[in-house]
């Protein structure tokens, strides 16, 4: 039972742990930087604050539905793109760049047998041009 009750103890303790330090999700945010493109919870030099979010809950659900329905399409679309790209990448690879000319007309020329050369035959010789006839 002593183990039980420690047990249980170190369970609510670990529960209450995690929910104190969990941040709040609610706040003021403070735009921050030379240019006014960072942005902080905490305040910082020369910061403003931002006002908070005017719109109604149903406005923010609303807003949610879109991204959600776009983060569908974005990745449907995209799966799509994978299949065309995957589809074409076979046909395209077998008939890409010099290589397949030369190796398609390499399989057509006949194979030369090895064996010993054939001796060269001498050239025939010309006649000599012969002086003029009187």
């Amino acid at each position: 039972m002593n183990r039980m009750r420690s047990m249980m103890l170190v369970a609510l303790t670990l529960a209450a742990s995690a929910l104190h330090a969990q941040p709040a999700t609610t706040g003021t945010v403070y735009r921050c930087g030379p240019d006014g493109k960072q942005y902080s919870a905490t305040p910082c030099p020369g910061g403003s604050a931002l006002p908070d979010d005017a719109r109604s809950a149903e406005e923010r659900r609303a807003a949610e539905d879109v991204a959600a329905r776009d983060r569908k399409l974005a990745d449907r679309l995209a799966a799509d793109r994978r299949a065309r790209e995957k589809a074409i990448v076979p046909a395209a690879a077998a008939n890409v760049g010099p290589a397949a000319a030369q190796a398609s007309a390499g399989a057509s020329a006949p194979k030369k047998t090895q064996g010993k050369p054939k001796p060269k035959q001498p050239k025939p010789s010309k006649p000599k041009a012969s002086a003029p006839q009187r």
